[in-house]
């Protein structure tokens, strides 16, 4: 059984390293990731996500103040 999981962080690299780190600890995991903060709202409402992982130090907003909005999505 695959685990969705999607990964907001604006660092490209952070998101590859993520990515990487969840390869080896999930093979069996579909990551989908974005570096912008509206497309989480979009893939969120697209797909069901069994996890998000949030950059907490965004340049528009903090990740804390985008797990609220997420969790009523």
């Amino acid at each position: 059984m695959s685990v969705n999981i999607l990964l907001l962080d604006d660092s490209k690299v952070a998101r590859m390293a993520a990515r990487r780190i969840i390869a080896e600890a999930l093979p069996e995991a579909v990551v989908t990731d974005t570096g912008e903060i509206p497309r989480v709202f979009e893939l969120v409402a697209e797909t069901a996500f069994d996890l998000v992982l949030i950059d907490y130090n965004m340049p528009e907003e903090n990740g804390l103040s985008l797990a609220e909005p997420l969790g009523a999505a």
